[in-house]
């Protein structure tokens, strides 16, 4: 027999009610977002998958490598979203149940998995450059005081597409256009006096492979 329809709403209430204590869904007042407390559900998915340890001990030399990455999509033809949120990619993660290793010759998951991405925060709105100082300031400000907190050892990485890297720093486009064309460095349409040589920037290269970085 089906259970009746006041019973599953009486155990989504409960359920409600646990997830709330555990790891706190925070509305925005005046803005259309919500996000889970920062510092609660960081630690909380970093403890999961055995990071959380190798981050507080004090003999750790090598950093925790975390992704950050945002994304963007329509809900519908007028609403929009912007997703951010963790994707882990530290070889050192292990599976919250079997206690396995999850990446590299021992592990039994592929790096680029989507099941180890965790959105942290969202906001219905446009994907623009003032999103991301107005609605997501907040959260990078979190990333650089909690990778000081950790005496930095975690990494951030920021693997996302380059028009997210655009609204995101502020900076690339159009040369001849934008101040700054390049996300890069600090050449600006004013100093870029030569035409540029047809072989990659050396600092275009060093951010395809390990993107940003916050320091």
């Amino acid at each position: 027999m089906l259970p009746e329809i006041k019973s599953i709403q009486k155990a989504q209430y409960r359920l409600d009610s646990h997830l709330q204590d555990s790891l706190p869904i925070l509305l925005e007042a005046g803005r259309e977002t919500g996000y889970f407390e920062y510092h609660q559900y960081t630690e909380f998915k970093l403890e999961k998958y055995g990071l959380l340890e190798v981050i507080n001990d004090p003999d750790t030399t090598v950093p925790v490598n975390v992704a950050v990455t945002f994304d963007g999509g329509s809900v519908s033809r007028f609403l929009g979203h912007v997703t951010g949120g963790y994707k882990l990619v530290d070889k050192r993660a292990k599976h919250p149940k079997t206690k396995e290793a999850l990446f590299g010759e021992s592990g039994h998951e592929k790096m680029q998995s989507h099941v180890h991405c965790f959105p942290i925060k969202i906001a219905l709105a446009k994907d623009t450059k003032e999103l991301y100082k107005v609605e997501f300031n907040d959260f990078f400000l979190f990333l650089r005081v909690y990778k000081q907190e950790k005496g930095f050892r975690i990494k951030f990485l920021f693997p996302q597409d380059m028009s997210s890297i655009w609204k995101m720093t502020g900076r690339g486009g159009t040369a001849k256009v934008k101040t700054f064309s390049c996300y890069c460095c600090t050449v600006t349409t004013a100093t870029r006096v030569a035409a540029q040589p047809k072989e990659k920037c050396f600092r275009t290269i060093a951010s395809s492979l390990n993107v940003f970085i916050i320091k």
